[in-house]
């Protein structure tokens, strides 16, 4: 489903123009991809332990033989971890066989045949699974990854309904969710789970504004490896730049962590206390802290855009000074550029249009990767080939790629282009209009040179003698 407002259809008129432009199972099982460390935490007590009469007293209430923590595991090694990962776990003294579950919503198939395709339309599914809290932490400091524990402070008949909601959840179909990076994660479903048991104490909490948008907390997280991250920033569009608020950010379970110790609840005499009543390390991990800043590499594109410009606008002097060299190159260099520009285009406009990854919709890096840049990989043959009429069209589809590059800069005085891609802009105007003015520069150059030569064939033909067809209807030879 597309949204229809304003900045839509700015974006979709600037286009019509310019078209004249993852709990083990028998199967294979995985982990979503991860979430991640939060800001250092306020100290608290760590998890007690319950002495005999305190034991008893809490089982005389419905529900007292419950107890209910908030899990929080660190980010892993590989690009898909880096976010971090949680759970709920519920230890419950009055059973035998679960005593300790665990229950994580972040679990999904590689067996499955649909996988690819599902992801692609973004309607993978995810499921809730369980498994024992020693396994949990088996699995944890093997990946070198740290597990916290945050013990809730709920009554009694609170933890009995969690304990019923998550049950009723792993019940067949229930059991599955159509996964969302940011709306609908492992994050959000414990977040969402403890939520309802408190009657929306943790929504209450979550109004306050957030810290960052959502881009820069994914920056933040994936930012030792710049890779991923620009990939990343690259294929997401403008919603996950809107202004936050603390519970649009739990969707990192680092950001989950550290909302919940400001929760505060109230009893029946409107006393509050707060949710998380003590904290434990159950696992520790040799690791970074993940940054608490997202990276700014805006210096580092525009360095990269500028170079490159200066290498397009060079290659393009020296071809039009007839470096046949410098003109084979600047052709070969715009035809693979431009098989990758023209497929991110058409991958933005695939993703808007025809599947479910809202994340991806409106992506305004479409400026600057315009889908109609496949027609220079034909022209950037016939430059290299030195075609003059080649030559004259890449010109004008390299000035309507510029001219739709520096448009992606002037909107942003418009409220409804509001997605930080200034990377990708600093990264690829530059050469965009460099490669307009030297295609212009080449295609003025060229006409004379390949005058001279179709001159140089006409002499030729003209000076050839006549040859009269025989009179049985066959030239002679």
């Amino acid at each position: 489903m597309t949204r229809r407002t304003p900045r839509a259809v700015a974006l979709g008129s600037v286009f019509a123009l310019a078209a004249l432009a993852l709990s083990p199972t028998d199967d294979a099982v995985a982990q979503e991809p991860a979430e991640f460390d939060a800001p250092a935490l306020p100290a608290l007590p760590a998890l007690p332990d319950r002495l005999p009469a305190e034991a008893e007293a809490a089982a005389a209430e419905p529900g007292g033989h419950l107890r209910v923590y908030a899990l929080t595991f660190s980010p892993g090694d590989e690009p898909f971890y880096k976010f971090g990962h949680n759970a709920i776990w519920i230890h419950d003294d009055k059973a035998i066989k679960a005593r300790d579950r665990v229950y994580n919503w972040g679990t999904f198939s590689f067996g499955d045949p649909a996988l690819i395709p599902k992801f692609v339309v973004g309607r993978f599914m995810y499921w809730l699974s369980t498994a024992a809290i020693t396994a949990t932490k088996r699995i944890y400091a093997h990946e070198n990854r740290w597990v916290d524990a945050q013990e809730l402070d709920l009554s009694g008949p609170e933890k009995l309904a969690l304990q019923t909601a998550v049950e009723e959840n792993l019940q067949g179909d229930n059991k599955y969710y159509k996964y969302d990076y940011f709306r609908d994660n492992c994050s959000t479903r414990v977040r969402d789970a403890l939520d309802k048991v408190t009657g929306g104490a943790i929504r209450e909490a979550g109004k306050a504004p957030g810290r960052l948008t959502l881009r820069q907390h994914t920056m933040r997280v994936t930012a030792d490896t710049p890779a991923f991250a620009t990939v990343l920033s690259l294929a997401l569009g403008d919603l996950i730049d809107k202004p936050a608020t603390k519970w649009d950010e739990a969707f990192l379970p680092g950001e989950l962590q550290s909302t919940l110790t400001s929760v505060k609840l109230k009893d029946a005499a409107g006393k509050e206390r707060p949710l998380v009543k003590a904290q434990e390390r159950l696992v520790a991990a040799n690791r970074a802290d993940t940054p608490f800043d997202p990276p700014n590499w805006f210096g580092y594109f525009f360095s990269a855009g500028v170079a490159l410009a200066g290498l397009v606008a060079g290659l393009a002097a020296a071809a039009s000074n007839k470096s046949k060299a410098a003109r084979v190159t600047l052709g070969l260099a715009m035809t693979l550029s431009s098989l990758v520009l023209g497929f991110l285009g058409l991958f933005f406009l695939f993703v808007w249009f025809f599947t479910d990854h809202q994340a991806g919709y409106g992506n305004e890096n479409i400026f600057v990767c315009a889908p109609f840049a496949w027609a220079l990989v034909g022209g950037g043959i016939g430059v290299a080939r030195g075609k003059e009429r080649s030559i004259e069209r890449a010109a004008k589809v390299a000035a309507a790629g510029a001219a739709l590059a520096v448009l992606g800069v002037v909107v942003k005085i418009l409220p409804w282009f509001d997605q930080y891609n200034w990377w990708f802009l600093a990264l690829l105007v530059p050469p965009w209009v460099a490669l307009a003015w030297g295609l212009r520069r080449l295609a003025q150059a060229t006409p004379p040179q390949l005058s001279a030569s179709l001159r140089g064939k006409a002499s030729l033909r003209a000076s050839d003698p006549p040859v009269a067809p025989s009179s049985g209807g066959t030239q002679a030879a």
